[in-house]
């Protein structure tokens, strides 16, 4: 009677690290990193905050292709922060409705910030400019 018992208890522990997985046919929200020259972002950590949240939904680091995939279990505004050890990264805003489909706040195109950084480069000079002209008089 011992052994027997003792046997259901061992079969009982083998049960508890049988792994079990579901696979799900869920849409789910994959978003891609690159540099503007394509260089990869890839096995870069990442945060995912639900709505009105400061704990974050999941944890991790990107794919192999510089993805981050992960499934909405609610409407409203998620936020995608991606950022690397040197400090780059960004933060991605991401609306999902009802019907959970998504709309993703548009980028600033390239050309404006080239044009942006330029002004302001001269904006500064024009100031040392004239408070030197100013310092001379």
């Amino acid at each position: 009677m011992r052994v027997l018992i003792l046997l259901l208890f061992f079969t009982l522990e083998i049960f508890a690290h049988d792994l079990t997985h579901t696979r799900s046919n869920t849409q789910s929200i994959t978003v891609a990193f690159a540099f503007s020259s394509q260089v990869d972002f890839a096995y870069k950590n990442y945060e995912i905050f639900a709505p009105d949240t400061t704990i974050p939904f999941a944890v991790g680091r990107t794919d192999a292709l510089s993805r981050v995939t992960f499934v909405p279990n609610q409407t409203g505004e998620w936020k995608l922060k991606v950022f690397s050890e040197d400090g780059h990264g960004k933060v991605v805003t991401i609306d999902v409705k009802e019907d959970m489909s998504t709309t993703e706040q548009t980028q600033t195109p390239k050309w404006l910030k080239i044009y942006s950084g330029m002004l302001s480069i001269f904006f500064i000079f024009a100031l040392l400019f004239i408070y030197k002209q100013r310092k001379i008089r």
